[in-house]
């Protein structure tokens, strides 16, 4: 136990009690600093969970009004949680003074084509035929005075006719010359004749498959010629009803 009457002891401990006492203080000023970041963080943390909770709820409504019917209706619970979208209306109102004008006479243009109605007009860079539905002379006479009536104007209505694809025959005639001269000699004349035109010419890579499109369009197996032509001869043999069967296959062979 330390002495009361030694002065160097007092100091000492004196020294260590302003040592306790401004260790406490600082103690308490940490404290302090704790409690408001604390409650900064609380506040941060309120504010994050309000802005989540208003995010979630445009999201919710932007699928309904996208992917949900036109008939749907917002439950009335949904309704309290609309204050950031109040919010942004307001504020979008107050920004967009400039842009009605605009919205205004794009309005009308839309208005002003809902109200037209009927077929729309052809284009005028197809042909026309007039076609003149008139009356008969007989009735172009007043029925009260017997006079002659004067045309004021005529009604007209317009449709689109459509003409489809002709068929038709070409006839290719080849003159045939012949030299009299020849025959009153008794001679035998020559017929000179132009040549037939020729066909379309495919080309050696295509033969295969035209001849398969044929055959398929014909309704014939894609077999050898010789066969298709066996089977040409059994038909007309068959047609034929021949009384002897050996001569038949005979000729088959």
């Amino acid at each position: 136990m330390p002495n009361k009457n030694n002065p160097d002891e007092l100091a000492l401990l004196r020294s260590k009690v302003t040592e306790l006492e401004s260790t406490v203080l600082t103690l308490h000023q940490s404290l302090d600093e704790s409690e408001s970041n604390i409650l900064t963080l609380r506040q941060s943390l309120n504010e994050s969970e309000i802005t989540i909770q208003s995010l979630v709820e445009k999201l919710n409504l932007a699928r309904r009004k996208r992917f949900g019917s036109s008939s749907e209706t917002m439950p009335p619970q949904d309704l309290e949680f609309n204050e950031a979208e109040a919010h942004a209306d307001t504020t979008g109102e107050d920004e967009a003074p400039d842009n009605q004008n605009d919205e205004t006479s794009e309005a009308k243009n839309t208005s002003s084509e809902t109200k037209r109605r009927g077929r729309p007009k052809l284009p005028e860079d197809l042909p026309r035929e007039r076609v003149v539905v008139d009356i008969p002379e007989s009735e172009k006479t007043c029925s009260c005075c017997q006079s002659m009536l004067c045309r004021m104007g005529q009604s007209t209505s317009e449709k689109l006719v459509y003409i489809p694809a002709r068929l038709y025959v070409e006839v290719t005639e080849r003159p045939k010359y012949v030299c009299r001269q020849c025959d009153a000699l008794g001679e035998k004349s020559v017929v000179a004749m132009a040549s037939p035109p020729a066909g379309i010419d495919y080309p050696e890579k295509h033969r295969d498959s035209l001849f398969a499109c044929a055959n398929y369009h014909e309704q014939i197996p894609l077999c050898p010629a010789s066969l298709s032509s066996r089977i040409a001869v059994q038909t007309i043999w068959a047609s034929a009803q021949p009384k002897n069967d050996e001569s038949v296959d005979t000729a088959l062979r």
